[in-house]
């Protein structure tokens, strides 16, 4: 995906942020199907979901990181955001990438976060553009890391107001956050856990009494590959945008076969 970043002054941005979150709310609300709704989490499971089934779909036989993208490239199932690319497989830079619907604000400085987030190498944080023209975040974790599971010294396994992941296996989870300098206010959370990983990034002053969600499917509609939320605002702790993803174990197997030769 061609990243790219739209500098505006910090109003105009905040306006954008407000505006988009408020139409992915109202949308989600009313949507098609696939959304739920939670009064604290988000909604998703935690727990039952495990670290991705093999689900259906025939996957490539060819040991590529080609036929893992073109089984686990996933977008929402329904609302506003149907459609858009979410979740994708770089098998050029071998990451795995979050793609989550926030308006880049402040200056022109780019990337976000540079490569090793929180000590983390390789891993980054950065602005791109959604087919439509619109502006998104993307945070790109190698997949050797999300095989894994390795994060040295974790140090959240739940979502900045204490509630569970959604979408998460519950018993695998570690997490690392980072301020964002350029951009006050915000924060990214990352949890890497043994194929799986997911990201919140709270929206400062946002402010939203109910969270909404909705599945992330691949192209073919036969794996649900992850979870795309709108958190609510709790106590001190404001609305945010969470996007998780598991990779299913029969792509892990061929991912690590490919990543093992290389």
């Amino acid at each position: 995906m061609k990243n790219k970043f739209a500098s505006s002054n910090l109003s105009k941005g905040l306006l954008h942020v407000a505006s988009a979150m408020l139409v992915f709310s109202t949308l989600v609300a009313c949507g098609q199907g696939g959304f739920q709704s939670a009064a604290s989490s988000g909604g998703g499971s935690n727990s039952g979901q495990g670290s991705g089934g093999s689900g259906g779909g025939a996957v490539n036989p060819l040991p590529t990181l080609q036929s893992v993208a073109a089984e686990m490239n996933s977008s929402p199932n329904g609302g506003s955001y149907a459609g858009t690319p979410m979740i994708e497989v770089n098998a050029v830079n071998q990451t795995l990438e979050l793609i989550l619907p926030i308006p880049s604000i402040g200056t022109s400085v780019t990337p976000i976060v540079p490569t090793g987030f929180n000590g983390l190498n390789g891993v980054s944080v950065g602005p791109t553009l959604l087919p439509d023209g619109s502006e998104a975040w993307m945070i790109s974790v190698p997949l050797s890391m999300v095989l894994n599971g390795a994060v040295a010294n974790p140090t959240f396994n739940a979502l900045p107001n204490g509630n569970p992941l959604p979408y998460f296996p519950s018993q695998e989870v570690s997490g690392l956050s980072v301020s964002l300098p350029s951009r006050p206010g915000y924060s990214v959370t990352l949890y890497i856990g043994v194929k799986a990983v997911a990201a919140f990034v709270g929206i400062p002053g946002f402010q939203l009494p109910i969270g909404f969600g909705v599945n992330v499917v691949n192209q073919t509609k036969t794996r649900n590959i992850g979870y795309l939320a709108l958190i609510p605002s709790q106590g001190a702790y404001p609305a945010g945008v969470y996007l998780a993803a598991q990779i299913p174990t029969d792509l892990a197997a061929l991912i690590n076969s490919v990543l093992v030769t290389h």
